[in-house]
């Protein structure tokens, strides 16, 4: 991976545009809009496609792909905006992670730069990364020692800036949380391995309104890690579905514990009585709990955090 060195200001600007333009903007059509070299142009474009804003077509434009709000946003509320993409890219999260922990900047930057295999030089990717986080009001002070920002927004423009910025705020420290219950060497494998973290911390953002959701969204991750393990050790062309039966054909391999197999097919129940399912026993449905949803998100992040562990060290921790 490479973290392109570019302006979160320029890389917002060139979004904003092909998000309200009618045509499909090229390299030279966003070099004119920055007046700006071609190498450094570039640089913005790979950094707007690395934060999901933008997306090359097959005829060599680029269409927008990030949130609807920016179409009709002003210039204030850009910082927001960049912001709720930033919180999404997984080796920013690791970097603020870090220095929420009290590390300084340039030691979250080396910590990123090799579990994330970034290529780019550490100090340059620290450069990078509080300027992304300052400009979206992330980090706060200097730049070598930054602290993750307590500042509230002022913004008074539209009237989604405010609901914005709260939730933002909500996700921040939900995926920082989850973060710190997983484990500094965790969440990079999930990363490699595309298991979908940011739906488990949202699920402990939503389960007390949607405890449903929660138990789906969080048993989801889970099953992906199951999924993407057994694909690497398995040498069958299909793999069974249904999370308990992942975690079986893993154990029958020697990959994972029977204690694993007993959380995972706990987490398994949970999820199957979601969704109106009708109980075998009763013929009605279960109505879920908002302590089964929190139970169930909280036992997926120990089953991640414990699967990852045994399979790297062998640690045998629930």
């Amino acid at each position: 991976m490479q973290i392109a060195d570019a302006s979160p200001e320029r890389i917002i600007e060139i979004a904003q545009f092909t998000a309200r333009s009618r045509r499909s903007p090229t390299a030279q059509d966003y070099r004119k809009i920055l007046d700006s070299t071609a190498s450094y142009t570039n640089r913005v474009i790979a950094s707007a496609k690395l934060l999901g804003f933008i997306e090359e077509d097959k005829n060599a434009g680029h269409r927008y792909v990030g949130p609807s709000e920016l179409e009709t946003s002003s210039i204030d509320g850009w910082p927001l905006l960049f912001r709720l993409r930033l919180q999404d890219f997984i080796p920013f999260m690791y970097f603020a992670f870090w220095i929420s922990a009290g590390d300084s900047a340039v030691g979250a930057a080396r910590k990123t730069c090799v579990e994330f295999e970034i290529s780019n030089a550490s100090e340059s990717v620290r450069r990078t990364f509080y300027r992304w986080g300052s400009f979206s009001g992330i980090l706060e002070g200097g730049n070598k020692t930054p602290t993750i920002s307590s500042t509230q927004w002022t913004l008074a423009t539209l009237g989604f800036v405010e609901k914005l910025r709260a939730s933002l705020e909500e996700d921040f420290s939900a995926k920082l949380f989850t973060m710190s219950r997983l484990g500094a060497d965790v969440v990079p494998e999930l990363a490699q391995r595309s298991v979908p973290f940011s739906d488990v911390a949202d699920s402990l953002r939503t389960f007390e309104n949607d405890a449903e959701k929660a138990i789906d969204r969080s048993a989801q991750a889970v099953e992906a890690l199951l999924a993407s393990v057994l694909r690497d050790t398995s040498s069958k062309q299909r793999l069974p579905t249904g999370i308990g039966k992942l975690v079986e054909e893993l154990k029958s391999g020697g990959e994972v514990t029977t204690r694993h197999v007993d959380v995972v097919k706990a987490i398994g129940g949970l999820r199957n009585a979601t969704g109106h399912a009708v109980d075998l026993d009763t013929g009605r449905p279960w109505t879920m709990s908002v302590e089964a949803a929190l139970a169930s998100t909280m036992l997926s992040i120990i089953t991640l955090r414990s699967i990852v562990k045994y399979r790297s060290n062998a640690t045998q921790l629930l």
